[in-house]
């Protein structure tokens, strides 16, 4: 039986040891960098006026992207150091920006990277009553417009951050998935402190020192912030170009490597900001590699890409693969605008 330990162990055994300590060694450094320019950024923003300010805005944005794309991803999914504490310290990196690490590692760890693009069970695609992503889901008149409004509400990703974490544990549950164990005190404690962490730095000192127009100049900060996070996952698994199935007791979870081959797109960074995009992203342009084998660490995925491919091909899965940015972001659309058209039976 295939799963996801089985086939990482597989890509593993093929690697040389200590690459994967240079690639480790790549990504620390790639994090550090992250945070030194959010640090500056944000020093800029709060202290600085004029060009300044600006700057100190833009790399703000920038760098709370990478954060959370090349930070916090990596050392979620223990791929950073070979020391779990020192994965767990760096992955609270996502509280300090307001989501709860320990909620994410469920939602994402547990849920997602075993059950990608299957309804019911995979809660990035249960976005009702919002989205339609899934054929299965239910068809709402306002869908035939969400791939125009789609833009506007996936700014509100860092609100959602906030908020849907308190509704989560309240339930006991992430969408329809129960979380079987059941957060300790101390887990709980963390998550609020990251909660007011999070409001003090984004909210509470820009509004204290320069009043309730540094509310919306932070909010403008975040909405960009959620668009961009947002687009960059959608373009892997939201598209029509991979498959999306519907939860049965015979969801291919027996056959990983198939399913997740069916279900994720990778995107061919080409040129200038096609580079930059590949180094900003954390290795979400190489999405199929990552939902393989997610312990090691994103800066190996380019030695993986042959053996990912021919991983597939031994498998009897197509790669999937977006020409471009561009593509990727097209499909991602006409997707949205598929599913947006009312069902033969709705």
């Amino acid at each position: 039986m295939e799963s996801l330990a089985s086939v990482s162990a597989q890509l593993i055994e093929q690697l040389d040891p200590t690459e994967i300590t240079a690639a480790r060694r790549k990504v620390q450094r790639k994090a550090a960098l992250v945070m030194v320019g959010f640090i500056v950024s944000y020093v800029l923003a709060v202290s600085g006026n004029g060009w300044g300010l600006v700057v100190g805005l833009v790399g703000l944005a920038v760098s709370s992207y990478a954060t959370i794309s090349v930070v916090m991803h990596d050392a979620n999914h223990g791929a950073m150091f070979a020391r779990p504490r020192m994965n767990r310290l760096v992955g609270y990196s996502l509280d300090f920006f307001g989501a709860s690490s320990l909620m994410w590692c469920i939602k994402h760890n547990d849920v997602h990277h075993h059950h990608a693009n299957v309804d019911e069970v995979d809660a990035d695609i249960r976005q009702q009553p919002f989205f339609r992503l899934n054929h299965y889901q239910k068809w709402h008149v306002w869908h035939r417009y969400q791939h125009l409004y789609a833009p506007v509400l996936y700014g509100f990703l860092p609100v959602q951050f906030v908020f849907a974490d308190f509704y989560n544990l309240l339930r006991s549950s992430i969408r329809d998935y129960k979380i079987e164990d059941k957060p300790s005190t101390l887990q709980v404690v963390g998550l609020l402190i990251g909660k007011v962490v999070f409001i003090g730095w984004a909210l509470v000192l820009p509004v204290y020192l320069y009043g309730i127009k540094a509310a919306l100049v932070a909010f403008g900060v975040a909405w960009v912030v959620g668009v961009a996070l947002a687009l960059t996952v959608q373009v892997a698994h939201v598209v029509d170009i991979v498959e999306h199935y519907e939860f049965s007791d015979d969801t291919p979870s027996g056959r990983f490597v198939r399913h997740q081959a069916s279900v994720t797109a990778d995107v061919q960074t080409k040129g200038p900001l096609g580079k930059v995009f590949q180094w900003l992203a954390g290795g979400l342009d190489k999405q199929v590699a990552h939902h393989l084998v997610p312990s090691l660490p994103h800066t190996m995925y380019p030695q993986l890409q042959q053996k990912v491919e021919e991983m597939c091909a031994a498998h009897g899965a197509r790669y999937r693969s977006h020409a471009s940015m561009t593509a990727a972001v097209r499909s991602h659309f006409r997707w949205l605008y598929q599913l947006g058209k009312r069902p033969a039976v709705a």
